[in-house]
């Protein structure tokens, strides 16, 4: 591998509301990235620049000097303005960075990248490295913005703002694009005269645009037609405690309600329940989950009466758009909830579809009780553990009991047996899976939980990609807000070969459920499987952060660390997770891969043997891996063959893991590709 370490300019640019635009119109979108290569490739080449990769809808390159790189900046970002497609964020930081062959790792590029994210749209920031470079430019300005913490990042960085509007006019900036710009001794009266024209031409469009977005809110061909919400949970205001479970269920059921709505981005469940019982401000807590509105309420169980509360606050002046007082019989509930959600889209003046409207209408069970048991269940679900995934299949059976036409019990259970088999085999377990799932398909045909695990079935153990990838849209297109089919369907792509589309899926899950364990691991182990290494490792040192012990982040760290070379760390990550009964890959096999591809052959031989071949025997793929960094290559294949025979969980990510590189060309391994719908 060729390595060097320098100092260079590292920009990051990203397109301003690509995600809401990819959810909306895909082939605009997909116009938009085409259009952003087009103007930013030859304009980094031009200030010798180097283009490293794309990510999603952003673009990271890096230059030899600052000049450079600020000047690509600003002429990146005159050329957008001037073509008034869509807008950018641009961050540039100076820093030491590791050139390895194609790639680029380091602070410097986590500084630059956080940079441009807190950049404000059609805006270049730089850190305070790249400010002294220029500073005494006569042509460029700089004012400081502010000093920000940034992730991941030991010191606060200072933030300085380079003003575009201070360089030339749009009409320079086409010019200048189409190699056609004139000498400044040639202008002329004429000419300004037309720039002058053309800038009030550029400011009325604004202001109509401005006008249009104001008063036409709802139009379906506009980028910022978004409107954005988080859910908080409820205040409990019942005189037992135990009533908890029905002020959930009431937030619960809104939030879901309001999720069905197109026109809606709305903050999946596991990312609001961070802010249960916070003392952060509203627009503190708009600011971190990057939403215009916040819902806020309480509610009241006594005997056979219900009481809620509910208030609609716009985030950024923290005044109140909305607010009601309901009464209602505890029978009303789901009514009540249904209710609540159609009146908060009044407000919003959404105009909502008639599938939507009987999305909002729509009730999973009229038996409150079993909802109870149902979300108790979910809540055990969530967290992903062999003990919590028993305690869940309990709790959707009481539910089934009180109402056996509950359609979500049913796909509840279909979950744990695809991830907690007990004792079962992958063969015996999807089969059971499956039929939960079916049988919440005989009960309401358009549940998207349902449909998404015989999406995932049909990836991970049946291979059919394209049935799967039909199944996902369907969800996503009915229900955009529902984050795992989101994340799911994002793997799936990574997997099947597709990374940009499936980044950028995974991207927008984050944006949906953007603090839950789930959305952040996801996101971090599927960037190591578009090798996107050390994007990987900042990801999953994040999602540590919100859970600092939790196996399955550490575990995929691991893998990501050794691909950046942290050989010591990698192993230390794997050596903890080994005392962890909750985790479901096998840390010692993880050890041992680390090992081989540090070098250590004859110890990671000899952890190998000592690990009892039924233990091994359950994790063909993982032996699989270790025998490729051991140089076993039959061996390897061999464990792959009998992985796919087993329907193994990890066999469909074959294609797009780097541990399996040396032996892509074998042809045993292209006839297994074959076999699981790759090639």
């Amino acid at each position: 591998m060729s390595q060097s370490r320098q100092l260079a300019a590292i920009m990051f640019t990203d397109i301003v509301g690509y995600t809401a635009l990819m959810g909306h119109d895909e082939q605009k979108a997909f116009e938009f990235l085409n259009k952003n290569r087009i103007i930013q490739k030859p304009i980094i080449e031009e200030y010798n620049g180097r283009w490293i990769k794309e990510l999603g809808d952003g673009v990271m390159a890096s230059f030899n000097t600052v000049t450079d790189a600020v000047n690509a900046a600003i002429k990146i970002q005159k050329t957008c303005n001037a073509a008034k497609d869509f807008q950018l964020r641009i961050g540039i930081h100076l820093g030491e960075v590791v050139f390895e062959n194609d790639d680029v790792f380091g602070d410097g590029v986590n500084i630059a990248s956080r940079i441009q994210a807190i950049a404000k749209p059609g805006c270049i920031y730089v850190s305070e490295s790249v400010h002294n470079n220029v500073s005494n430019r006569r042509d460029v300005t700089t004012k400081f913005i502010k000093e920000e913490p940034l992730k991941n990042v030991k010191e606060p960085v200072r933030i300085y703002e380079i003003p575009v509007e201070r360089f030339g006019n749009f009409q320079d900036s086409i010019r200048s694009y189409q190699g056609q710009r004139k000498p400044n001794f040639l202008k002329s009266k004429k000419t300004i005269l037309i720039s002058t024209v053309i800038l009030l031409a550029v400011l009325f469009t604004a202001y109509l645009f401005f006008f249009n977005t104001l008063t036409i809110p709802w139009k379906k061909d506009s980028i910022n037609l978004e409107k954005s919400i988080a859910v908080l949970p409820f205040k409990n205001l019942s005189d037992e405690n135990e009533n908890q479970y029905f002020v959930d269920g009431m937030m619960d059921e809104i939030l879901n309600k309001l999720s069905k709505i197109k026109e809606f981005r709305v903050i999946s469940r596991t990312s609001v329940e961070q802010y249960r019982d916070t003392k952060k401000t509203i627009r503190e807590i708009a600011k971190e989950l990057g939403v215009d509105y916040i819902l806020e309420g309480s509610a009241q169980k006594s005997e056979n009466q219900i009481k809620v509360i509910a208030q609609l606050i716009r985030a950024e002046t923290e005044n109140h758009q909305w607010s009601d007082n309901y009464t209602r019989d505890y029978k009303q509930i789901f009514d009540l909830q249904s209710e609540i959600a159609s009146n908060i889209a009044k407000e919003l003046r959404a105009t909502l579809t008639s599938v939507e409207n009987r999305m909002l209408r729509k009730t999973a069970t009229t038996n409150a009780a079993a909802y109870e048991f149902y979300l108790r269940g979910r809540h055990f679900w969530d967290k992903r553990t062999r003990h919590d995934f028993d305690s869940a299949e309990v709790l959707y059976k009481k539910a089934i009991d009180l109402d056996p036409n509950y359609a979500l019990a049913y796909s509840g259970l279909a979950d744990c047996y695809i991830f907690n088999k007990k004792g079962l085999t992958q063969l015996e377990a999807i089969p059971i899976a499956k039929d939960y799932a079916n049988k919440a398909l005989s009960l309401d045909s358009t549940l998207a939980e349902a449909l998404t695990t015989i999406a995932f079935v049909k990836v991970n153990f049946e291979y059919d990609w394209q049935g799967a990838f039909k199944l996902f849209e369907k969800v996503i297109r009915s229900n955009p807000n529902y984050a795992p089919a989101v994340q799911f369907y994002g793997g799936s792509l990574i997997f099947y070969g597709e990374k940009e589309r499936g980044i950028e899926q995974m991207r927008k899950a984050l944006e949906l459920d953007p603090l839950s364990l789930a959305s952040n691991w996801l996101y971090g182990r599927n960037l190591y499987f578009a090798r996107e290494f050390d994007l990987s490792v900042i990801q999953l040192r994040k999602t540590l952060t919100i859970e600092p012990d939790n196996g399955l982040a550490k575990m995929a760290l691991g893998f990501s660390l050794l691909k950046t070379k942290n050989y010591t760390e990698a192993l230390s990550e794997f050596t903890e997770l080994i005392s962890d009964k909750d985790v479901s890959e096998s840390p010692q096999l993880a050890r041992c891969y680390a090992l081989a591809v540090s070098g250590d052959i004859a110890r990671s031989r000899q952890e190998l043997n000592a690990i009892p071949k039924a233990v091994a025997s359950k994790f063909p793929f993982q032996l699989a891996q270790v025998d490729v960094a051991l140089g076993d290559f039959d061996g390897a294949l061999a464990q792959l063959e009998k992985g796919y025979e087993m329907r193994a969980f990890y066999i469909s990510f074959l294609k797009a893991d780097p541990a399996f590189d040396p032996i892509r060309k074998e042809v045993r391994f292209k006839n297994i590709l074959k076999k699981i719908g790759l090639r």
